[in-house]
């Protein structure tokens, strides 16, 4: 991935984060700051110190799928939709999210239930990959002020 390459990252003044959160200065779930390189479910690609994070072979990936094996993280194929942290909107075939029905997710939370994987609560209802403010929904991505979709 070359030095920093990121997926599902939003650029945010010189930060630039993947799947992040801020909370006071800058505290981050799921992030990368490019200055010192503070990773939470990230991949350093140098000493491979990852968490979430699968190698293989010489892939490195967060949240990433490569299309010709096929393996992934975090990651679900659905009939021929490869996905890498998206939403089809319409059918709702999700990666990092499981079909509704017996509503099971995969770093996603859905409202009244709340049944979540790879999610914390803290307090009411704070969330790895995720988080709620307000009536603002948040799944893996980051809204500051004007939405910034990924």
């Amino acid at each position: 991935m070359g030095d920093i390459e990121c997926v599902n990252y939003v650029t945010m003044g010189d930060i630039e984060c993947v799947n992040y959160v801020t909370r006071g200065d800058i505290e981050c779930v799921n992030y990368v700051t490019m200055g010192d390189i503070e990773w939470f479910n990230y991949v350093t690609i140098g000493d491979i110190e990852c968490f979430n994070y699968v190698t293989m072979g010489d892939i490195q990936c967060f949240n990433y799928v490569t299309m010709g094996d096929m393996e992934c993280f975090n990651y679900v194929t659905m009939g021929d939709i490869e996905c890498v942290n998206y939403v089809t909107r319409g059918d709702i075939e999700c990666v990092n999210y499981v079909t509704r029905g017996d509503i099971e997710c995969v770093n996603y939370v859905t409202r009244g239930d709340i049944e979540c994987v790879n999610y914390v609560t803290r307090g009411d209802i704070e969330c790895v990959n995720y988080v709620t403010r307000g009536d603002i929904e948040w799944f893996n991505y980051v809204t500051i002020g004007v939405i910034c979709r990924v």
